[in-house]
C-alpha cells in the first residue's frame, strides 16, 4: 500500500501540521469558522505553468498555513502595508486548482498522505478519490490522489533458472511502466550483463511478442562473480550511467539475495565514485545521447534524470525567507521575472562550465597518471572535483543516487518458503503430467515399471504434487527420511501387482536421499526393481523438458499480477528492498531481509529432517497425507 511510504516532509513540519488538522476539525464540530474571504485566480508564467492561489487577510500568520505545507504545495508570505499576502503555489509533486467555491488540490506523490492518515481515514480517500478538508480560514480544500508521479528509469532482469512465464512478467513490467511514463531498460543475461553493461530500452513492441513464450528472451545466466564485491561495484557504475533508479529481478533464492546485497552496498559504491572522481561522468545531461534508441523514445530530455528529485532548480528555492521579511507588491512580477530570466541564464552558463571542467578534470587527471608521481596522493590535488568527497556533499549526491530494488520469485521448483506458488512452478507440473499422459500407454502395454526423475534438487514440489495429479505408485521425496526405501519399494511393487495393475511409476525427486544422506540414484532404483522383482524397468529423465513450453494460465496471470504490483512498489512504495509473494491467494510485499532468513531458516530446518517446518502448509498437508498412505500400506505388508 502506499500508505506505508515514509514522508520527506520534515518532522517539525508534520507535527505543526497535525496541530493543524486537529484545529480544523474542533472548528468543524464546534460549526466555528473564521471565514475570511479568498481570493483566487490563474496565473501561468511561462517558468513553472503550475496555478497561484493568492488569500488576503489581516490576521494571518505563518502557523496557519501548515496544511499548505503538509500537502506539499509551495507558500510564501508577504507582508503589505496594511495587510499580507500569501502566494500558494502548485508545482511537479502537487498540483493546485482553482474553483469557484473551493480549492482543488491533486497530490502526485505519496508524502503528504503520511501526514493526512494521522487524522483522516485515506483508505475512504482512495475509495472516493476525494477528501475533503477545511483550512483555518474556512477555505474549502479538496484533495484528490492522482498516482501519476515523476517518471523512473527502471531495469528488469532474469537470474538462475528460467521458468515459464518470465516473458509474460517482463511485458507486465514495461506496460505498466510506460503508462506511468516511465522508462524500462532489459538487461541480458543476468547480473553478468548488469556487469558488463549489456542493457537494451524496451518498449511494446519488444516484448508483445514474447509474452506467450516460456524461458525469457532476455536471457539467463549464473553469474559467481557477481558474488563478488568488485562486481557489485562494476554493476552499480553501469546502472549509475544509464540513470537508473529502480531494479527488477526476476529469479530465485540466489537472485533475491544479490539483488539485496547490491542494494545495501549501493550508497557505499556512490561515495567511492565521487571519491574516485567518477560521478562528474553521471552528473551532467549527456543520458540523453546513449544507444539505447534515442531522445525520441524518450521523451525528449527525460526529466526523470533526477532535476525534480534533487530539488535542484525548484523556483521557490532560496529567497522564500526574503520574501517573508518584506517586499512590495508592486515590484513582485517584475523581480519574478528577472529571477526566472537569470536562473535561465545561469542554468546554460552552469552546464557550459560543467562540461568544460569536466574535460578538464579527465586531461588533469591523464597526465598525473604519466608523471607517476608517488608523493601526490592526496585526491585534492590529483582531481579537482575531489572536494565533492568530502561529508558535506556526500549525503546530498547519496541520496541523489539511490536505489530501489523488487525482486519476483521466479522458479519452477517453488522453493521459497515465504510465498506459496513462484511463477514457472504451475506449468513445470503440468509439463511432467502431460509427459506421464504420453507414457502411461506403452507402460500399460508391455507391463513395464518406469523411474521418472523430475527436477527438485532441494525441494519436491513437482515430484510430490505430480506424484498425486498421475497416482504414482511410489514417490522419493527429498524432504522425506526415506529409511528402508528399498524394502517399502518391493513391497509397495509387489502388492500393487497382486492387485492386478500392469505399469508401474515411481517419481523420483532429482535431490532425494536416504536416512545416511546418500543420493539415490534413477538407475539404481531401477536396477533393484528388475533384481527383485524380475519386471522390465526403464528410466526417464524429463530434465529441461520441464522448463520448456508456453507458461500455464495460473503462471500467465501470477506473472501479469506480480509484474504489475512491483511496478507500483517501485512508483509509490517504500525504499526497502522487497519481494513480491503469492500467499493465500493475495500478492503481499516480503522485505528481502526476512525472506533471506526464511531461506536460511529453511536450509537450517532442512538439514536437520524437520519437514514441518520447510514448506507451505498445502505442502506439508500433502507430505502428510503421502506419508499416511506409505505407513498404512506399510503395515498391511506386515511392516
Amino acid at each position: 500500500s502506499p500508505l506505508t511510504t515514509h514522508s520527506t516532509i520534515p518532522n517539525q513540519t508534520i507535527q505543526q501540521s497535525k496541530h493543524i488538522i486537529h484545529q480544523i476539525n474542533e472548528s468543524k464540530k464546534n460549526g466555528k469558522g473564521e471565514g475570511y474571504k479568498t481570493q483566487m485566480f490563474i496565473h501561468a508564467p511561462r517558468m513553472h505553468n503550475h496555478t497561484q492561489l493568492i488569500i488576503h487577510s489581516d490576521h494571518l500568520s505563518h502557523t496557519s498555513l501548515h496544511l499548505y505545507e503538509a500537502l506539499g504545495l509551495d507558500v510564501k508570505i508577504y507582508q503589505l502595508k496594511s495587510t499580507r499576502k500569501v502566494i500558494i503555489t502548485g508545482n511537479e509533486r502537487v498540483q493546485l486548482r482553482a474553483m469557484t467555491d473551493s480549492i482543488h488540490v491533486i497530490l502526485k506523490t505519496t508524502n503528504a498522505l503520511h501526514v493526512l492518515s494521522e487524522q483522516y481515514d485515506i483508505d475512504r480517500l482512495m475509495d472516493r478519490h476525494t477528501l475533503t478538508l477545511r483550512d483555518t480560514l474556512g477555505n474549502e480544500i479538496h484533495v484528490q490522489f492522482d498516482p501519476t508521479i515523476t517518471p523512473r528509469r527502471i531495469a528488469v532482469l532474469t537470474s538462475g533458472g528460467d521458468a515459464p512465464g518470465m516473458n509474460m512478467c517482463v511485458h507486465a513490467i514495461v506496460r505498466t511502466a510506460i503508462k506511468c511514463n516511465s522508462v524500462v531498460y532489459g538487461v541480458y543475461d543476468g547480473y553478468a550483463g548488469l556487469m558488463s553493461g549489456a542493457l537494451r530500452r524496451l518498449n511494446f513492441n519488444d516484448v508483445v511478442r514474447h509474452a506467450s513464450m516460456g524461458g525469457t528472451f532476455l536471457r539467463s545466466s549464473r553469474c559467481p562473480e557477481f558474488m563478488e564485491r568488485a562486481g557489485r561495484k562494476k554493476a552499480a557504475l553501469c546502472l549509475l550511467r544509464k540513470g537508473i533508479d529502480c531494479l527488477v529481478v526476476l529469479g530465485g533464492d540466489g537472485s533475491v539475495k544479490g539483488a539485496y546485497t547490491l542494494q545495501r552496498e549501493f550508497d557505499e559504491f556512490v561515495e567511492e565514485f565521487i571519491a574516485e572522481g567518477l560521478i562528474e561522468c553521471l552528473d551532467g545531461g549527456d543520458e540523453g545521447n546513449e544507444e539505447d534508441g534515442g531522445n525520441e523514445e524518450d521523451g525528449g530530455n527525460e526529466e526523470d534524470g533526477g532535476n525534480e528529485e534533487d530539488g535542484g532548480d525548484e523556483e521557490d528555492g532560496g529567497d522564500e525567507e526574503d520574501e517573508e521579511d518584506g517586499g512590495n507588491e508592486g515590484n513582485e512580477g517584475k523581480n519574478r521575472k528577472d529571477k526566472g530570466k537569470a536562473k535561465n541564464t545561469k542554468n546554460v552558463k552552469n552546464t557550459k562550465k560543467n562540461n568544460t571542467k569536466a574535460k578538464n578534470t579527465k586531461a588533469k587527471d591523464a597526465n598525473n597518471t604519466k608523471k607517476n608521481n608517488p608523493k601526490e596522493n592526496n585526491p585534492r590535488k590529483n582531481n579537482p572535483k575531489a572536494k565533492d568527497a568530502s561529508p558535506a556533499h556526500t549525503p546530498i549526491l547519496t541520496k541523489r543516487y539511490s536505489l530501489k530494488v523488487v525482486h519476483i520469485p521466479c522458479s519452477i521448483d517453488n522453493d521459497i518458503p515465504s510465498t506459496d506458488t513462484m511463477i514457472g512452478s504451475d506449468t513445470a507440473l503440468h509439463r511432467v503430467i502431460e509427459c506421464f499422459d504420453s507414457l502411461c500407454f506403452t507402460m500399460d502395454s508391455h507391463r513395464r515399471a518406469f523411474v521418472i526423475e523430475v527436477m527438485g534438487r532441494h525441494c519436491g514440489f513437482i515430484a510430490l504434487m505430480s506424484g498425486f495429479a498421475v497416482n504414482a505408485d511410489f514417490v522419493l521425496l527429498p524432504e522425506s527420511t526415506n529409511d528402508h526405501w528399498q524394502h517399502k519399494l518391493i513391497a509397495c511393487i509387489r502388492r500393487v501387482r497382486s492387485y492386478g495393475k500392469n505399469g508401474i511409476a515411481v517419481i523420483l525427486a532429482e535431490g532425494a536421499t536416504d536416512s545416511m544422506g546418500r543420493c539415490i540414484n534413477a538407475e539404481e532404483v531401477k536396477q533393484l526393481i528388475v533384481r527383485t522383482t524380475g519386471i522390465d524397468s526403464r528410466v526417464l529423465r524429463l530434465g529441461h523438458i520441464q522448463r520448456g513450453g508456453a507458461p500455464s494460465a495460473r503462471d500467465r496471470i501470477l506473472a501479469v499480477l506480480s509484474g504489475m504490483e512491483a511496478v507500483s512498489n517501485l512508483l509509490y512504495g517504500t525504499d526497502e528492498a522487497v519481494s513480491v509473494c503469492s500467499r493465500n491467494n493475495m500478492l503481499r510485499r516480503v522485505g528481502m531481509e526476512e525472506l533471506i532468513g526464511e531461506c536460511e531458516r529453511v536450509k537450517r530446518m532442512d538439514d536437520k529432517g524437520n519437514v514441518e517446518g520447510t514448506r507451505g502448509s498445502f505442502f506439508r498437508m500433502a507430505h502428510c497425507l503421502l506419508e499416511e498412505l506409505r505407513a498404512y500400506h506399510s503395515d498391511k505388508d506386515g511392516g
